[in-house]
């Protein structure tokens, strides 16, 4: 169908497709489902003579990125693998942004279909289609506009869940162990007017299967059989998750906070200082060799053999420029020691006690001769 000027007539009783989309149970709650969008897109192909062979429905699919569309992509996929003669010619949606709102993304999307496959996009709801370029113009406005929306609702709604993050507030699901309460849940039982995070009965057998993990060396079988034993049904791979999240430790961890951890209102399973010692257990059953220092040469001992003795993270070092003096900082609680003397320092400080400990080390002038020339052998 190579005409110039397409319309809608000159695909009378034609193969078309469909794609319907939803990203939010909003849409579901405001009519806009995909049982609407099919229904409006089935009446209008049945007054067009259009005849959609195939259905394509993409329920809670986000479109900010072509590569989240996974319904999407299965259609594109599917047009690309039929042959010529059974291809659509043209593909029914409700609206641009339902096709998508990733802007340049879905933009280059359809005029790769129309200019590679001969397939054409028209929107229901709003009579916008690709049928030439002066039609694709504006339907790519459409696309922009949409995605300037999403822009917006960032502008405006990040800032609002980093404030409530910030303040101690869970969003989502919270993990194995806990019950979620508030006043958004969807199980009624748990509706209040505040939200509220318990530890329920398998919360208090995985705490136990954490102080196995710490204290008893138990391997991830062993404590996934004792789980089981308890009623707790735990996969391989989902207990290696549980180990690494620090959410047990009562923490709020969010790519939103920009590194920071944030206290939350939740009893914990494990304190930080337990947390810690068990990733030093998970890292060193990955470890072999000597593990070599990668600190700044002012401050050696950071980011790997200087451990807090408050909670027993490991501790990282920065320059205090107007003192001109570096220090050591724990990151969990923020406590902070000096790393080197100065004229007014009245205490040892960490340099120096380091020192001590490495001069209980020195060998006896017997042994150093053959210290030497053992290390020469082992390094030929």
């Amino acid at each position: 169908m190579k005409k110039k000027n397409l319309t809608l007539n000159d695909f009378k009783n034609a193969v078309v497709w469909s794609y319907t989309r939803v990203s939010t149970k909003d849409q579901f709650v405001n009519n806009g489902s995909i049982e609407t969008q099919v229904n409006k897109i089935k009446a209008f192909a049945k007054e067009n003579q259009l005849i959609i062979t195939q259905e394509f429905d993409a329920e809670y699919e986000s479109s900010k990125r072509i590569n989240t569309q996974s319904t999407l992509k299965e259609l594109i996929d599917k047009i690309k693998r039929t042959p010529v003669t059974k291809r659509p010619k043209m593909i029914l949606i409700w609206s641009p942004s339902r096709f998508g709102r990733a802007g340049a993304e879905h933009i280059q999307l359809f005029v790769r279909l129309r200019k590679e496959y001969n397939v054409y996009l028209y929107s229901v709801s709003t009579d916008n289609h690709t049928f030439n370029e002066r039609a694709e113009n504006e339907f790519s406005t459409q696309l922009l506009y949409a995605q300037k929306e999403n822009f917006s609702r960032q502008d405006t709604i990040i800032p609002g869940l980093i404030n409530a993050l910030e303040n101690g507030k869970v969003f989502g699901k919270t993990p194995k162990g806990y019950d979620h309460f508030g006043p958004r849940v969807t199980d009624p039982t748990k509706v209040q007017a505040y939200q509220e995070i318990k530890i329920n009965s398998d919360g208090h057998f995985l705490k136990e299967a954490f102080k196995m993990k710490i204290y008893k060396s138990s391997t991830d079988s062993e404590i996934i059989k004792w789980l089981d034993s308890k009623g707790v049904k735990i996969r391989k791979q989902r207990i290696s998750e549980i180990w690494r999240n620090q959410f047990y430790t009562g923490r709020i961890v969010n790519s939103l906070l920009d590194g920071k951890i944030i206290k939350g209102s939740w009893e914990p399973l494990i304190t930080v200082k337990e947390y810690n010692q068990l990733q030093r257990i998970l890292e060193g059953s990955k470890q072999f060799g000597l593990v070599k220092i990668a600190g700044k040469e002012e401050t050696p001992l950071a980011p790997k053999f200087l451990m807090c003795s408050d909670c027993d993270d490991t501790m990282t070092s920065y320059l205090n420029k107007t003192k001109n003096i570096y220090y050591y900082k724990c990151n969990s609680c923020h406590k902070t020691v000096n790393a080197s003397s100065s004229k007014k320092s009245l205490r040892v400080v960490l340099h120096e006690q380091f020192s001590e400990v490495l001069e209980q080390f020195n060998f006896s002038g017997q042994l150093k001769d053959l210290f030497s020339a053992q290390l020469k052998k082992n390094n030929r």
